[in-house]
C-alpha cells in the first residue's frame, strides 16, 4: 500500500482556522445498508432514501444523489452536474445523458459519482459493487466530508470543500476476471474515526491510475457510526435529520481502494 499527497498547502494553510473537532464515540459497528432492495426512489429520478437500523432499535437516515464531474481531472476540477439517480435489482446507477447515456457509476465520458448523505457521523467500511461491461473493472474513489445543509443547497460540492486529508490509500492487490458482466467485488477501506463525516461519496476511480474504463454499481454499503461530542466545530450540528444539515465541507477523508481487472 502507498500513499498519495493531495493538497497538502490548502490542508496546512487551513488547519490553523479550523476548530478543533469534538470527541467521536462509537455508536454502530460494521452497519450495512441494502442499496438494492430497500428504501425508496423518487419518481424524478432525483433521489433516494434509506434507514439503516442497528443496536436497539437505533437508527440513521442516508439519502443518495447521482452527480458527475465533466472535464478536468480527480475531484477537485471540472464542472459538477447532478445526474439521475436509477435503482436496479444489482444497485444504484447514474444516468447523464451528456456524458455518455449509460446506467453505471462510470469513468468513461465523465466521472460519475454517487453521494450518500447520513444523520450521524460515519466512516466507511466497505463497498459492494456490480460490475458491468465486456471487461469490467472496479476501480473505486471514496471521498467522506461534512455538509452540514445537505447537497441541494448549492450546485457544486466544491464550492463548500475547505479541507482535504493530507493522503489517499491505493491498492493494487485485486485481480479479476475479463467479461464477467455483473461481477460482484467487495472493496475494503481504512478510514479511522478521524475521518468520520456526515456524506460519503463513491466514485468510479477519479484518479485514473490505468488505461480502464470502470464501469459498476453501487449494491451496499457497510459502515460505523460516530456520536458528535457536545462541543462541535462551530456552525455544525449535532446529529440531526438530513433535511436540517447545514453548509461546509470540513475535515474531508479520501481513501481509493484500487481493484483491477485482468
Amino acid at each position: 500500500m502507498m500513499f498519495g499527497k493531495v493538497g497538502l498547502a490548502l490542508a496546512a494553510a487551513l488547519a490553523v482556522s479550523l476548530p478543533a473537532r469534538a470527541t467521536l464515540t462509537k455508536i454502530g459497528d460494521d452497519v450495512t445498508l441494502d442499496l438494492s432492495n430497500s428504501g425508496s426512489c423518487s419518481s424524478s429520478s432525483n433521489d433516494c432514501t434509506y434507514t439503516a437500523f442497528y443496536g436497539s432499535g437505533q437508527s440513521v437516515n442516508v439519502r443518495a444523489t447521482a452527480w458527475t464531474i465533466e472535464g478536468g481531472s480527480g475531484f477537485d476540477s471540472g464542472t459538477h452536474r447532478r445526474g439521475d439517480l436509477e435503482r436496479y435489482s444489482s444497485g444504484l446507477g447514474v444516468v447523464n445523458s451528456d456524458g455518455d447515456n449509460s446506467h453505471t457509476v462510470d469513468n468513461s465520458g465523465w466521472r460519475d459519482y454517487i453521494a450518500f448523505e447520513f444523520s450521524e457521523q460515519v466512516t466507511l467500511e466497505s463497498v459492494k459493487l456490480a460490475l458491468f461491461g465486456d471487461q469490467p473493472d472496479s476501480d473505486v474513489s471514496v471521498v467522506i466530508g461534512n455538509v452540514p445543509t445537505g447537497l441541494d443547497a448549492y450546485t457544486n460540492p466544491l464550492e463548500a470543500l475547505e479541507d482535504w486529508q493530507s493522503g489517499y490509500a491505493i491498492d493494487n492487490d485485486y485481480s479479476g476476471g475479463s467479461g464477467y458482466n455483473g461481477w460482484i467485488t467487495q472493496d475494503g477501506f481504512d478510514f479511522g474515526e478521524a475521518d468520520a463525516g456526515n456524506v460519503v461519496l463513491v466514485a468510479a476511480d477519479l484518479f485514473e491510475n490505468d488505461y480502464k474504463d470502470d464501469y459498476f454499481k453501487v449494491d451496499e454499503l457497510t459502515f460505523d457510526i460516530y456520536q458528535q461530542g457536545s462541543t462541535p466545530p462551530t456552525g455544525v450540528p449535532g446529529p440531526a435529520p438530513i433535511a436540517l444539515l447545514g453548509l461546509g465541507l470540513l475535515g474531508v477523508g479520501v481513501r481509493q481502494r484500487k481493484r483491477r481487472a485482468a
